[in-house]
């Protein structure tokens, strides 16, 4: 197992400090940047021995998938390739709950389709770039569209594409109040990535008292032989130099 943290640039050197393998920050970050900025982030993570494997929150809320032309979103998805590529990153997250959302006056079997179809492509340029895409389950507070871990293993095997994979984030789990028996459904080598936070409605970072369920997961994840990339995607209350060491802590549990 591997542990990495969802951050922003001016965290990196804490994370690395606290000991966690490596960063998975928010595209939106960076898109922003041009070359040379670019440049020097990837100069500071050398100069520190940290690392970005992959990234997170791949669309802004500005943009539909429905309502946007599929040329549009290619050409914004491929800055997002080669911002990663840019880092030596191998997978970026689509969770974007907001620009996935079906439309409440469109049918949703069209735009199902509209989806698929897109991610198909999406995934297939992004193989050009050596990056996977990983689906996020999100609750229902976020977004109408793939919520459940089924959904999502679902959606993966209807697509049959070896570039896309299947996330769970435990967060988003807790919140649906899904069942572990889900888990029972995923075949060998689909489930390819992992989130999680504190299993409380605040979504902070982990501490002492999540123990046990953070050990039931952590049991989960052993018994389908998961070996994969664990990131701690949470909010920070108490601040995350306040918070981080304690959350790392709680994490060694899946090592």
């Amino acid at each position: 197992m591997q542990l990495g943290i969802c951050c922003g640039t001016d965290q990196f050197e804490t994370a690395k400090r606290t000991g966690f393998d490596y960063a998975e920050p928010s595209v939106q970050t960076f898109r922003c940047m041009n070359n040379n900025e670019l440049k020097n982030v990837r100069k500071n993570l050398d100069d520190i021995g940290f690392r970005i494997d992959g990234f997170n929150c791949f669309f802004s809320g500005d943009v539909s998938l429905y309502c946007d032309s599929a040329d549009s979103i290619v050409e914004y998805a491929k800055r997002n390739f080669e911002i990663a590529n840019c880092f030596d990153s191998d997978y970026c997250v689509i969770g974007s709950g907001r620009a996935r959302s079906i439309p409440v006056d469109m049918e949703r079997e069209k735009a199902e389709y509209i989806f698929m179809s897109l991610v198909n492509s999406l995934a297939d340029t992004g193989a050009g770039f050596g990056i996977k895409l990983y689906i996020e389950p999100l609750n229902y507070n976020e977004t109408n569209y793939i919520n459940t871990l089924s959904d999502a293993i679902r959606m993966k095997r209807e697509l049959n594409n070896c570039n896309v994979g299947c996330l769970v984030d435990f967060f988003h789990f807790f919140k649906n109040k899904e069942n572990y028996s889900e888990f029972d459904l995923l075949r060998e080598g689909e489930l390819t990535h992992v989130h999680l936070a504190r299993p409380n409605d605040d979504r902070d970072a982990p501490v002492k008292e999540d123990c046990i369920i953070l050990s039931e997961w952590s049991n989960i994840l052993k018994k389908l032989n998961y070996n994969g990339r664990i990131s701690l995607e949470c909010l920070w209350k108490n601040g995350m130099e306040n918070s981080i060491e304690e959350a790392f802590e709680q994490l060694s549990v899946f090592l």
